[in-house]
């Protein structure tokens, strides 16, 4: 284990950057195109290897001197190196491990073990023992930072470790050391680092589609993973992916969950604990309208587009006053200008392709 917090948070650093670099961000990370991404390494499968060389599997583990992978450090004045990783044995494909082996393979060049150690291949044999040990742990947790990133999992609401392997394409024997990992880093975080921050956004959109349900009625797409129901029409929600999603128009609405001004009269001194304007009577929230005090009531707060409470499905105070159109009519208008969106960028490629 690297017990030395500052060589962790400088891997940390190293792979972080790496995620960066790469513009693709979504789970799993795709490991064999970030290694494309640096000119000076070149990824070699074992499978072409064989061929170009006319090797058996047992020959190109010997020349490779593993099973699983490893590197060259051909060219020590270009810094240039090769990663070989074993595509030929069906179960490190199956399982995922190849990819984990690919991203520690990774670890060691950018980590610069091969420089520190004046190695063109790292090997037990060669190294004294805690050395090897060291540079082979730095290498697996760069690997962990890389195809792994706990600020993704936790914004997923990640809770086992069969997710993590899901998500991560990762096999499940190492989705187990990594939920430990994992749950041991979700506790003890009360506040994510820069680092951490950046990751998030990068992987916002991802996160975001991950968490989404879908209206297969009105079309609706909501990143709220606690609703039930559609806030436009009240149907239930599914995971499904509708190929086409429609974005309904918000009322704009305040941190406080107010409007800035009444929908009806214009006024503008809204109080921070009204619930209705002060002028003309209109609602300034848009809220649940089951409010029964002897029975099982709701009254939750509402996004500016909500017909419907996501939770019970009840009407909204802004359906209700008529400050929101029913949502088939709204979705008969936006289907029409989208129509006619489509048309007009035809009609625009083909005015492009027509000769004079």
């Amino acid at each position: 284990m690297i017990r030395n917090k500052y060589r962790r948070t400088a891997i940390k650093a190293v792979a972080f950057t790496c995620l960066n670099k790469f513009p693709c961000h979504s789970l799993p990370v795709d490991i064999k195109n970030i290694v494309a991404s640096f000119s000076n390494i070149r990824l070699v499968p074992y499978s072409m290897q064989m061929q170009r060389r006319n090797l058996t599997l047992k020959e190109m583990i010997e020349f490779a001197e593993s099973r699983d992978s490893c590197v060259d450090f051909y060219n020590k004045d270009g810094g240039k190196y090769i990663i070989y990783y074993n595509d030929v044995d069906f179960a490190l494909l199956r399982s995922g491990r190849y990819r984990w082996n690919i991203a520690h393979e990774l670890g060691h060049i950018l980590l610069e073990h091969h420089k520190r150690s004046d190695k063109l291949r790292l090997f037990r044999e060669g190294l004294p023992e805690q050395e090897y040990i060291l540079l082979e742990e730095e290498a697996d947790l760069f690997a962990s930072y890389l195809l792994v990133p706990h600020p993704v999992l936790k914004a997923l609401n990640i809770a086992s470790a069969l997710d993590i392997s899901r998500y991560c394409g990762i096999s499940q024997k190492a989705s187990l050391i990594r939920a430990k990992d994992y749950l041991k880093w979700f506790s003890s975080t009360k506040f994510y680092s820069s680092a951490e921050k950046r990751i998030l956004v990068l992987f916002q959109d991802f996160v975001d589609d991950e968490l989404a349900k879908y209206c297969s009625r009105c079309k609706y797409k909501t990143i709220n993973n606690q609703a039930i129901r559609c806030p436009i029409c009240s149907a239930k929600l599914s995971k499904y992916k509708g190929e086409d999603t429609l974005i309904y128009p918000s009322i704009e609405i305040g941190k406080d969950g107010r409007v800035k001004k009444c929908l009806c009269c214009d006024n503008q001194e809204i109080s921070s604990d009204a619930e209705f304007c002060k002028i003309c009577g209109s609602p300034v929230i848009n809220r649940c309208t089951n409010l029964h005090p002897f029975d099982s009531s709701c009254g939750s707060m509402a996004e500016g587009n909500a017909r419907y409470c996501i939770m019970c499905g009840s009407s909204t105070t802004f359906l209700d006053k008529g400050l929101l159109k029913p949502w088939h009519k709204e979705k008969e208008e936006l289907l029409k200008e989208k129509s006619a969106t489509q048309q007009g960028l035809l009609e625009m490629e083909e005015l492009e392709v027509t000769p004079f």
